[in-house]
């Protein structure tokens, strides 16, 4: 492998890394905000700010990733492969899985700034689709990441998945039926 290729593959990977622990924040901090949790420091606009940029970057960075990909001279994907689910002869599942996730956490970012004109309850029901994003991209992750077998590419994705699957339990069983007070509101 040329010192290029070595490059290239290190930032693929680090990319790759980097955009799941952003998604994983991102949704932990959507929890968070869901649950109403809050700080006399941190107003909830600024908190909601956070969290958008922490999904852009989320973004950014799997744009990183599939770039990566793209240039990689030793995989030698092209567009097709990096851009259309099952398109990608290598682990066509594992790759679909890996775009799908993309282009859904772009979709839900992008949900975002069109709020107001599709209103709470859409972008709410669209935002649920994040927990297939993650989904998504954690088995994406563990099916061909290139670190999967090593000891922290495991431990990012088990701590990860330990912290969501946690959150999510305590937003599941603290958000209950609505009272009639608050339904008539």
């Amino acid at each position: 492998m040329t010192s290029w290729a070595h490059l290239v593959w290190y930032v693929d990977r680090a990319a790759g890394y980097t955009a799941f622990v952003l998604l994983t924040a991102s949704i932990l901090l959507g929890l968070l905000l869901s649950l109403k949790v809050a700080s006399p420091r941190w107003p909830r606009f600024l908190t909601n700010d956070v969290h958008e940029h922490i999904t852009l970057m989320a973004l950014v960075f799997i744009a990183i990733h599939g770039i990566a990909i793209l240039i990689d001279p030793f995989m030698r994907f092209g567009w097709g492969d990096v851009l259309v689910p099952l398109g990608s002869a290598y682990h066509p599942v594992a790759m679909a899985l890996g775009i799908v996730a993309g282009y859904l956490a772009l979709a839900i970012w992008l949900s975002s700034r069109v709020r107001k004109q599709i209103g709470f309850r859409m972008w709410r029901r669209l935002h649920y689709a994040t927990f297939l994003v993650y989904a998504f991209a954690g088995v994406h992750t563990l099916l061909i990441g290139n670190d999967r077998s090593t000891t922290w590419g495991r431990g990012v994705v088990v701590a990860s998945v330990a912290l969501v699957v946690a959150l999510t339990a305590i937003r599941m069983t603290t958000s209950g039926p609505k009272r009639p007070a608050e339904a008539a509101r």
